[in-house]
């Protein structure tokens, strides 16, 4: 029926228990009984659907994917959108259409973890961002996260963000040294220093834990750095580092000047440098573990500089155990509808249905 540890009693219902007397004799009686919350029971009904996988689902996704804008004010030489490094960087693209914007708000009100991104930019690029923040309020039990290069990260920009339920901040930095971002990314690397301490501050006082991390894409002309981001993680009072593997395949494929230099992209892949790129990765762990600090390493690496791909790939699932359509549902800038933010093709687009139609 229950443990009990010190004076707590913990009850577990999960399976059926007669007693021979009545509910008296067990000391206990109910006094109410509380409905769960439509979080709560959308959640529930959401392991249902992971284990039965239905055709049709009687929930809401519990995790979304929203890229508010494609636009960007960067031209970072690893962005398959914004690696060209003359004219117009966001001829073409486009922010989310504001008007579709309502078209997401019933199916999001039932989301534990909502993901705000731009597909191919930054965030705060986009003319309505702040809107996605009103929208989401209905929502209060959802774990607010995005990616951002943090240059727009004014004082009244983080003030405004930490009054908003911002559960998680991932920052690209993809350096940590002036130099290096400059042939990288080639923004202002003195300003993203003191918009991230003017965040810490900021957060210290503020009713908002929020989670800082710094995170990034390693290649071979950025790995040098991924032990100094650690540490300058530490310094600045962030809460961890995200190394990610550069992404791979037919379509990432080209070369471009920057800062002086020539960035090829496959060249730059680690799985073309596992020699070189290994120590500073295992350097970065060291660090970490001896600061403390949480550090993420994408599990990529292990097949790329240790050769475990036997090993890994005997464990994943086949294709069919993909469980990303009960549960995920991803918005682009465009306004297509993806089961997850690796699906290749649309499945609808919010211009014809609503995302609780859809």
């Amino acid at each position: 029926m229950g443990a009990r540890s010190g004076d707590l009693i913990s009850l577990d219902l999960s399976r059926p228990f007669r007693p021979e007397g009545g509910p008296r004799d067990l000391g206990l009686m109910v006094f109410g009984v509380e409905a769960p919350s439509d979080h709560a029971m959308n959640y529930h009904k959401r392991e249902v659907g992971l284990r039965e996988l239905p055709l049709v689902a009687d929930y809401t996704p519990s995790e979304m994917t929203i890229a508010v804008t494609d636009k960007c004010n960067l031209r970072c030489v690893t962005c398959y959108a914004h690696h060209g490094q003359e004219g117009d960087n966001n001829a073409g693209l486009e922010d989310f259409p504001p008007e579709l914007i309502p078209k997401i708000r019933d199916a999001a009100m039932g989301a534990a973890r909502i993901q705000i991104h731009g597909g191919a930019g930054e965030p705060l690029m986009a003319r309505k961002f702040w809107d996605w923040f009103t929208l989401l309020e209905g929502n209060p039990g959802a774990k607010i996260e995005f990616n951002t290069n943090g240059l727009t990260f004014s004082s009244k920009n983080i003030e405004r963000l930490l009054k908003h339920n911002v559960d998680h901040i991932s920052v690209s930095f993809d350096a940590a040294t002036p130099e290096t971002y400059a042939d990288i990314r080639g923004g202002d690397f003195a300003r993203l220093l003191a918009n991230m301490k003017e965040l810490v501050r900021q957060r210290a006082t503020s009713a908002n834990p929020i989670r800082i991390l710094f995170n990034m894409t390693v290649t071979k002309a950025n790995v040098a750095d991924a032990p100094k981001l650690v540490r300058l993680a530490h310094e600045i009072g962030v809460d961890g580092v995200e190394l990610y593997h550069l992404n791979s395949g037919e379509a990432f494929d080209w070369s471009v000047a920057k800062n002086g230099k020539v960035f090829d992209y496959r060249d730059n892949l680690p799985e073309n440098n596992p020699e070189l790129i290994r120590p500073f990765i295992e350097e970065a762990i060291a660090i970490a573990a001896g600061l403390g600090l949480y550090l993420f390493v994408d599990p990529r690496f292990q097949v790329t500089l240790y050769g475990r791909a036997n090993e890994l790939t005997e464990k994943l699932p086949e294709y069919s155990e993909c469980r990303a359509p009960w549960h995920w549902m991803a918005f682009e800038a465009n306004a297509d509808v993806k089961p997850c933010c690796m699906a290749a093709k649309p499945i609808a687009n919010l211009k014809a249905s609503s995302a609780l139609e859809i």
